[in-house]
């Protein structure tokens, strides 16, 4: 099973001595195991919207069906927070 996810990030950032705002929006992707032994099923019962997460993993780009190309998060390891 896939688990599909999106989530925002939203932080300050330090930037040529200057203060940044930074805001992005992504798409999550997590299959089955996790790096930490859960099954990406199993958490999905324990999130809702606005549930703080923190995820770890690898950025690829996937491409939709109308051929529109778009950054994912595929998750190796997600737990709530």
């Amino acid at each position: 099973m896939h688990l599909h996810l999106v989530i925002d990030h939203k932080s300050q950032q330090q930037e040529a001595g200057m203060t940044r705002q930074s805001f992005v929006r992504i798409q999550v992707v997590a299959s089955g195991t996790l790096a930490n032994g859960e099954q990406a099923q199993d958490l999905a019962n324990h999130l809702t919207v606005g549930s703080a997460v923190e995820v770890e993993g690898f950025l690829n780009r996937h491409e939709t069906s109308s051929g529109v190309a778009k950054l994912v998060l595929h998750a190796q390891q997600l737990k709530k927070i």
